[in-house]
């Protein structure tokens, strides 16, 4: 018999991170393992420094409601970018105020690129982007229909940061609840807007 002493066995060590892919997404790409289960390398970037507690008082604050229950701090996001962008476009004004949003890109390191509001919107949608295309989600594109869901997300950013370069600046800044003239200018946002699923 082998009376060698067995060698020891090395800890064992924790993956990287593991987590669950948020519920309005299916799947994914490379990074998803299946059952839900992900695993980036070590060197990948932190994901979003804002609290989740902050994150909803944004999207409250924004005008739309949904069924926080489970919600990640990525959908919120997504939430509150598609939000703010249906509220500049249909000319709805928000309790959000932009300075809001500029502690919430501060926080993440995202310079807008232009002031006042319009640098605060373009930023945002950006940072959205951004945190998509980091984790590889294909952005809810089989209950879309679409090939590739962040794609085609990416399609409609582009269009709205196109049409944003040409809004006039007072018209953005009048969809946040402390511009001034927002009283006037903008119908107010009440509970609802993009992708409301309140009730």
């Amino acid at each position: 018999a082998d009376l060698r002493p067995a060698a020891a066995a090395s800890p064992r060590q924790p993956p990287s991170f593991v987590g669950r892919a948020p519920r309005w997404r299916r799947g994914g790409r490379s990074r998803h393992l299946g059952h839900g289960a992900m695993m980036v390398p070590a060197t990948t970037a932190v994901g979003l420094r804002t609290s989740g507690k902050e994150l909803r008082r944004l999207l409250e604050r924004s005008g739309t409601r949904h069924k926080l229950d489970g919600a990640e701090k990525l959908d919120i996001l997504v939430w509150l970018a598609d939000q703010v962008k249906y509220c500049v476009q249909e000319k709805r004004r928000m309790n959000l105020e932009i300075r809001d949003l500029e502690g919430l890109l501060r926080e993440e390191g995202i310079a807008a690129e232009e002031p006042g509001a319009k640098g605060v919107v373009a930023a945002l949608v950006r940072l959205r982007r951004r945190e998509l295309e980091r984790l590889g989600y294909d952005a809810d594109a089989a209950k879309r229909g679409e090939v590739d869901g962040v794609t085609t997300l990416a399609l409609l950013d582009d269009e709205f940061q196109a049409a944003l370069a040409l809004m006039p600046a007072e018209r953005v800044d009048s969809c946040f609840g402390s511009a001034p003239g927002a009283q006037q200018d903008c119908l107010p946002c009440n509970g609802g807007g993009a992708g409301d699923v309140s009730g």
